[in-house]
């Protein structure tokens, strides 16, 4: 590990050490250090005696991540990108993942010097770019990838790790628009159960064609249509299926009033572990933003946003569940990240505003509902430890109500603070569920962030 540190280390000063010589290959790098606090109050919307004192359970966890980008041009032509990623939980590692001292399950306190490794550094990203013509270049490796406002595929650099896709990215500049061709693969199979699927190869691949309108008119500011393509081979050990979604999005301005709608259609099949069962997917996702904008009062911007996504009826044939494997996980649904898109409609108001020049503030509330109300399918966000107790009963539809607020500020130099905090309360599909959860969970964060 200290090699890897210190050759990381190396690589980050080489761009100084070639500066002067403009004959050699050029070098650049930047990087961005974030720690975030998060506490969460009631974390599961049950009053429990978990420290023995009837207080209800709550979690104070705080992240840390370092990453370093790396860039390397040897020519016009050809050069590569490389992001090494630091991510770790303060108090986390294969020897500490449950109890802490003071604990019963855990009384002696834990080595730091014995902490998993891999939890310590990563590459995120390492591809190759080959500029072909002026027009078209072509990457190929590790890296990451999104489009449009990040609705069906997104970087999701809000996670600790980004979502990275192995494979090939073909990009063509026209005059008109911008073509992406992505071909990756997200699982190889083999090693898993290779003789026990109807294919001797099994794998889990990713085909998209993704098109961006770059000649508009002043009052439509975005245009993009795409079609990804999802095949997973099924085995003993995984269930697969092959998903086609496709759709447009696009984004107007008319004076004050801007626009941003999305359409999503899902088709395909999901099947189950081999020997296989076949359903038909048949499922949607439509989202629509209004926001109204006052620059001269503080900057302020008033918004409402309506996002549907289709549910499986009762004793219905097809799965329509809607799934959103590549989308944005964090703000969709509520700065709290505790439902997910998957049979669920969501309204939002909310307003921000620039109250000076460095910093930006801001309030919504969400309402959450099962689109179709029984179907029991909710899906979790990463802090959705409301849904560890029981899914919401199938005779209500009402999942809750969040409020979010938020301010941040930029102090220069390339540091920023972020604090936030956010509210959800329980619905009555929870609190007439088997487990009723009734009380309200509350979440508090705060995050520092150095970019250079």
């Amino acid at each position: 590990m200290r090699r890897v540190l210190a050759t990381a280390v190396l690589l980050a000063f080489m761009p100084t050490a070639n500066a002067q010589d403009k004959g050699k290959a050029d070098f650049t790098h930047n990087a961005e250090f974030r720690v975030r606090d998060t506490y969460e109050d009631g974390m599961t919307g049950i009053k429990a005696a978990a420290d023995g004192v009837g207080k209800p359970s709550h979690h104070n966890g705080i992240e840390q991540r370092f990453k370093l980008g790396l860039g390397f041009k040897a020519n016009e032509k050809f050069s590569m990108t490389a992001t090494l990623l630091q991510a770790s939980q303060w108090g986390q590692g294969a020897t500490n993942t449950t109890g802490n001292f003071g604990n019963t399950s855990n009384e002696t306190p834990v080595n730091p010097n014995t902490r998993d490794e891999e939890n310590f550094m990563s590459v995120n990203e390492a591809y190759a770019t080959w500029m072909m013509s002026e027009d078209f270049n072509a990457k190929f490796g590790r890296m990451n990838f999104g489009f449009g406002d990040g609705t069906v595929m997104s970087v999701n650099d809000w996670q600790q790790q980004p979502m990275s896709y192995e494979g090939m990215n073909l990009n063509f500049e026209a005059e008109f628009g911008r073509f992406h061709g992505i071909a990756f693969k997200l699982k190889d199979l083999y090693a898993a159960s290779a003789s026990t699927s109807t294919n001797s190869d099994p794998q889990h691949d990713l085909y998209g064609l993704i098109f961006d309108l770059k000649t508009m008119p002043e009052w439509l500011k975005s245009v993009n249509a795409f079609a990804l393509q999802t095949v997973m081979d099924p085995t003993a050990a995984a269930a697969g299926g092959n998903m086609m979604m496709y759709g447009v999005g696009a984004g107007f301005m008319f004076a004050m009033i801007d626009l941003h709608a999305d359409y999503v259609m899902e088709t395909g099949k999901t099947v189950s572990t081999f020997p296989s069962t076949k359903t038909d997917l048949e499922a949607n996702m439509m989202q629509l933003e209004v926001g109204f904008n006052l620059p001269a009062v503080m900057g302020s911007r008033f918004f409402f946003n309506y996002h549907q996504d289709s549910g499986t009826k009762a004793g219905g044939t097809k799965d329509k569940t809607y799934k959103s494997p590549y989308s944005e996980a964090h703000n969709d649904t509520g700065m709290m990240d505790i439902l997910n898109w998957g049979n669920l409609t969501a309204m939002s108001l909310g307003w921000t505003l620039k109250p000076m020049d460095n910093s930006s503030a801001g309030i919504a509330y969400h309402m959450f509902s099962k689109t179709v109300k029984e179907d029991t399918t909710v899906n979790a966000g990463k802090y959705g430890k409301l849904l560890t107790a029981g899914g919401p009963t199938a005779a209500e539809a009402a999942l809750g109500s969040e409020i979010d607020l938020w301010a941040e500020h930029n102090y220069g130099g390339g540091f920023s603070m972020t604090a936030r905090l956010g509210q959800f309360m329980p619905g009555n599909a929870f609190k007439s569920a088997a487990a009723e959860r009734k009380d309200s969970i509350t979440q508090a964060m705060l995050e520092g962030k150095f970019s250079f």
